[in-house]
C-alpha cells in the first residue's frame, strides 16, 4: 500500500490544459485534465488503490487501462520529485504552538545574493500590510509564541520594521534579526538595543574580494563590515553567519581572524542548500567529503578563540554513536511545522522557507492558528517517519540522533525520502555499496 502527496500549484487553463508550478524548474509543466485530477486525488490521505478506483468510476475506462497508466504517471512523477509517496496515510496532529516563528517580512534586499534561497530583490506585490502583520502579532501573542525572528529579503529595508519589532516586544515575543547588516546605523543599533534583539550579521567572506563573488558587492562588504561595528560598540552580543561554498571554503581561517577581530560573540557556518536563486548557482555546493573536512577543522578550533564556533551540521558523527537504535515509526522530524515554522512575506505558513513554492495556506485567508492546527502541508510534514526513508540512513548508527537530517536538502534534489544529501556518511557508505556491486 502507499499513499501519494502532490504538495505543489497547479494552473487550469483553456482546453482543458493545466500547468504544474514546479519548483525545480523556469519552466512549468503541462498536464492533461485526467493527469490533474490524479494529482488533485493524491492527497496523502488515499491510497494509490483508491485513487485508481476514482479514476475508472470518473473516465469510465478498463480497470488495467487506468491502472497501467496511472502506475506510469506515478512512478514519473515521484522519480522527478513532483510526488511524494509515503508508505502509510499521513496523520492530522494537535501540535502545540510554535516556539519560534521565522517571519520573511519582504523579499525586497537591497544585494542579490548568489544563494539566496528566496530569490530575494523586488517587494512582492501582495505582502502583508502593517496591520496584517500587527493583527499576526497579537494572535502569535496570544497562542503564546515564545520568539520571532525578523527576516527577509533585508527586513531593514521594510519602512515599518520598528512598529512591527516594537509590537512584538509589547507582546512580549523575544526579537531575533537575520540582517545583512549594511543598513546599521547608530541610531538603528540603539533601537535594536532597546528591543534587546539578538542579532546574527551575514559575511561570506574575510576580503571585499571574496564577499563580492557571492554577494554582488565590493561596496557591501565594508557597508557590513561597519554595521557590525556600530553593532558591537553599541553592545550587542552578535552572530556571524557565514555561508560555505565553493567561494569561500579555503578562506574560513580568516574568517575565524575577522569574527575575533570585530568582537562578535558567535561564528555560525550555513550548509548550501541549492533552493531559489541557489537553483542557477548549484556548482557553489561542496560535496559532502569537502564539509566534513571544515568541519573537522572546526571542531579542532573550538576553544581556542573568545567567541563561540556554533553547532555544526551531523556533528554527531564525530562522536561515538548511541547505543541504542531507534524505532523505524518514530518521526523523522527536523523541528519545521513542530517547533517552528516560516510566515513568508505573502502570509504563507510553511516548515522552513526552503519549502517555498508548495501549496500552503496563507494568514490572509485563515488565521494563523487555525492553519497551524488544520493546513494539510504542515500535517504531511509532521507525518513523515523514519520507516519513509530510504537507503544507507535506515540503517546508520547515528540515526536516532539525526532522525534523517534536514528535510530541505533533499527536497533541493528532488528526493524528499531519500538518505540525507549533505551526511557525508551517506555519500561514503554508498560509494563502498557501488564498489561492491561493480565487483
Amino acid at each position: 500500500m502507499c499513499y501519494p502527496f502532490f504538495p505543489f500549484k497547479m494552473i487550469h487553463g483553456r482546453d482543458e490544459q493545466v500547468r504544474i508550478l514546479s519548483p525545480y524548474s523556469e519552466e512549468n509543466i503541462e498536464i492533461n485534465a485526467a493527469a490533474a485530477c490524479l494529482l488533485k486525488l493524491s492527497n496523502g490521505s488515499r491510497s494509490l488503490e483508491e485513487i485508481i478506483a476514482k479514476l475508472c468510476n470518473l473516465f469510465m475506462s478498463s480497470e488495467d487501462e487506468i491502472r497501467t497508466r496511472t502506475i506510469s504517471f506515478v512512478n514519473d512523477f515521484e522519480s522527478s520529485g513532483l510526488l511524494w509517496i509515503k508508505k502509510e496515510k499521513m496523520r492530522w496532529f494537535d501540535a502545540p504552538p510554535p516556539d519560534s516563528i521565522f517571519w520573511e517580512i519582504t523579499n525586497e534586499c537591497n544585494l542579490r545574493c548568489l544563494h539566496c534561497v528566496v530569490s530575494a530583490e523586488k517587494k512582492h506585490e501582495n505582502e502583508l500590510s502593517t496591520q496584517e502583520g500587527l493583527a499576526l502579532l497579537n494572535e502569535w501573542r496570544d497562542m503564546r509564541v515564545r520568539e520571532i525572528t525578523f527576516s527577509g529579503g533585508e527586513p531593514l529595508i521594510r519602512k515599518d520594521f520598528f512598529q512591527l519589532a516594537y509590537a512584538a516586544r509589547r507582546n512580549n515575543l523575544a526579537i531575533s534579526l537575520a540582517t545583512n547588516g549594511t543598513l546599521i546605523t547608530p541610531v538603528i543599533a540603539d533601537e535594536l538595543k532597546i528591543l534587546q534583539a539578538n542579532i546574527q550579521v551575514s559575511l561570506d567572506g574575510s576580503t571585499s574580494e571574496i564577499y563580492s563573488r557571492v554577494r554582488g558587492s565590493e561596496i557591501a562588504f565594508n557597508q557590513a563590515i561597519r554595521g557590525i561595528e556600530i553593532l558591537v560598540r553599541t553592545g550587542h552580543e552578535i552572530t556571524i553567519g557565514t555561508l560555505i561554498s565553493m567561494h569561500n571554503v579555503d578562506d574560513i581561517p580568516n574568517m575565524l581572524k575577522l569574527v575575533q577581530r570585530l568582537g562578535a560573540k558567535r561564528f555560525r557556518l550555513i550548509p548550501f542548500i541549492p533552493n531559489g536563486r541557489g537553483k542557477s548557482n548549484s556548482t557553489l555546493e561542496l560535496p559532502p567529503e569537502r564539509v566534513k573536512e571544515v568541519y573537522t577543522y572546526l571542531l579542532q578550533q573550538r576553544g581556542n578563540w573568545p567567541f563561540e564556533i556554533a553547532a555544526l551540521e551531523f556533528e554527531h558523527t564525530f562522536s561515538e554513536p548511541p547505543h541504542y537504535r531507534i524505532d523505524q515509526t518514530q518521526p523523522s522530524e527536523c523541528g519545521g511545522a513542530l517547533n517552528y515554522c516560516t510566515v513568508t512575506p505573502i502570509g504563507e505558513v510553511l516548515p522552513c522557507h526552503y519549502f517555498e513554492g508548495v501549496t500552503a495556506d496563507s494568514v490572509k485567508n485563515q488565521k494563523f492558528s487555525y492553519i497551524w492546527k488544520y493546513s494539510r502541508f504542515l500535517n504531511y510534514f509532521r507525518s513523515l517517519q523514519i520507516s519513509d526513508i530510504s537507503g544507507y540512513c535506515r540503517q546508520c548508527e547515528w540515526l536516532p540522533v539525526c532522525r534523517g537530517g534536514c528535510k530541505a536538502a533533499n527536497f533541493a534534489k528532488k528526493t524528499l525520502f531519500h538518505s540525507n544529501r549533505h551526511c557525508w556518511l551517506v555519500t561514503e557508505n554508498e560509494n563502498v555499496h557501488l564498489e561492491l556491486d561493480s565487483e
